[in-house]
């Protein structure tokens, strides 16, 4: 399965939906559905100072694989204190908002 987005438009807020299965850089308020039956691998987060406060990207790893995908912190950025997060079971997610400085959120996970 290769990389692909698509944009969505519902009630006037846009969100790109990502499908991935291979290492991938954020670049906009997304939705990332992440399978990792070739591997391990990073999606990389946005600069928190690049997108407006309250702007959320959602990581959801949607396979049974053994392989994680991390959910990985841009330049010095924090996601919570860390600089990673690591999905390693299907359906685990990670809901993150920016603060538009260097810090990620967060707001939901399970």
């Amino acid at each position: 399965m290769a990389n692909t987005q698509s944009r969505t438009d519902r009630d006037r807020i846009s969100r790109v939906v990502a499908t991935l299965d291979s290492a991938y850089t954020i670049v906009e308020d997304t939705l990332v559905l992440a399978a990792s039956a070739g591997g391990a691998y990073a999606v990389t987060l946005p600069l928190a100072a690049s997108v407006a406060p309250g702007v959320g990207i959602v990581v959801k790893k949607t396979d049974v694989a053994a392989n994680t995908v991390t959910v990985t912190r841009a330049g010095a950025d924090t996601i919570d204190g860390a600089t990673t997060y690591a999905l390693a079971t299907q359906y685990k997610y990670v809901h993150l908002v920016s603060d538009g400085g260097t810090k990620w959120h967060v707001v939901a996970n399970n």
